[in-house]
């Protein structure tokens, strides 16, 4: 699942989908929960084009929330979500040496000459769309390893 998931987070990000929609989509299709996409639409280009927390991670983490995150008197689905999201979040520094969209892409989405330099360096196409497959393969890969050792196989 992971690599399809992937695929077609990138391919929705390639439709115009936002970093958060495309991965957040991706994922909640394949685990087959209905969310709105518009739900992310707030976390593209770092939360609302301010270079914060990369919307690829962000759209990653409300996925697993969405699939594994509790309901209101669920203190151990609250817990398995965060184990997910520090796993997640652990990997995507280590991989890509941080996680912040500013800090990936070098620049300020919310700034007219950071947003002209993203689209003209092909920033979107050349980091944004590795860092879309990365998020949602490894919150697949996450959820599964879950999944597997839930089922006592790991």
């Amino acid at each position: 699942m992971t690599r399809i998931t992937g695929d077609h987070a990138v391919e929705l990000f390639d439709a115009n989908h936002n970093c958060a929609e495309a991965v957040m989509r991706a994922l909640t299709i394949a685990w087959g929960l209905e969310i709105p996409f518009a739900v992310a639409t707030a976390f593209g280009g770092g939360m609302a084009r301010s270079g914060r927390t990369c919307g690829a991670l962000t759209g990653a983490l409300m996925a697993l929330g969405a699939r594994v995150g509790r309901q209101p008197t669920d203190q151990e689905g609250r817990d398995l979500v965060y184990k997910l999201a520090w796993e997640l979040m652990d990997s995507f520094q280590a991989t890509h040496g941080n996680t912040g969209c500013l800090e990936l892409t070098g620049c300020l989405l919310a700034d007219a000459g950071g947003h002209r330099r993203f689209v003209e360096d092909g920033i979107r196409q050349r980091i944004c769309r590795g860092l879309v497959r990365y998020a949602a393969e490894k919150a697949g890969h996450l959820y599964q390893q879950h999944q597997t050792s839930a089922r006592g196989l790991s």
